[in-house]
């Protein structure tokens, strides 16, 4: 399986401040990471558009999947794997984002940003088509911006015994 974005919530206002939070629909599949727009209120939950190029502020942060489920054609099967990484939020499925303040602390691994892209401490990742992240050399006026504080080495768990170590990056969100 294709491993998808995901992130650490190392430091987040949204686990104290219940405003940050909302649920959403998209009609495409949203990895754990990627930078959504929030539309209109649809019957309690809002609908969400994947993150596009740009100088815009405001973007939202899908949460990784509390759902479990791999599709097949038109059916769903729950927790095939052990591995986070292996999972999304499904298309038309309600699922969790939040609004990254500006502070907050974020750990996201590589499937988040733009492929090639080499990212190192001290550059910028800011918003790009398909909700991911691209780098900058120099933060963006009046764009989302995350600033890279480390470059980690994270776990996941493997079938049978063992783990896989991933490159994941730690970055701030200073503007949003």
């Amino acid at each position: 399986m294709a491993k998808k974005g995901y992130i650490v919530e190392a430091d987040l206002q949204a686990k104290t401040v219940s405003t940050y939070n909302r649920s959403a629909t998209c009609a495409t599949d949203v990895d754990g990471g990627n930078l959504v727009t929030v539309g209109d209120m649809v019957k309690d939950v809002y609908t969400a558009t994947l993150g596009t190029t740009g100088a815009n502020l405001g973007f939202w942060m899908a949460y990784n999947p509390t759902e479990r489920l791999t599709k097949v054609g038109d059916n769903s099967y729950a927790s095939l794997s052990l591995d986070p990484r292996d999972y999304t939020n499904l298309a038309g499925r309600t699922f969790d984002i939040f609004k990254p303040q500006v502070e907050d602390l974020i750990v996201i691994t590589v499937p988040n940003i733009k492929a090639n892209d080499v990212v190192a401490k001290d550059k910028f990742l800011e918003p790009y088509t398909g909700g991911l992240v691209t780098v900058k050399d120099t933060q963006t006026a009046s764009s989302t911006s995350f600033k890279v504080l480390q470059v980690l080495s994270i776990p996941f768990p493997q079938a049978g015994i063992g783990m896989e170590f991933a490159v994941a990056y730690k970055v701030k969100c200073v503007a949003n």
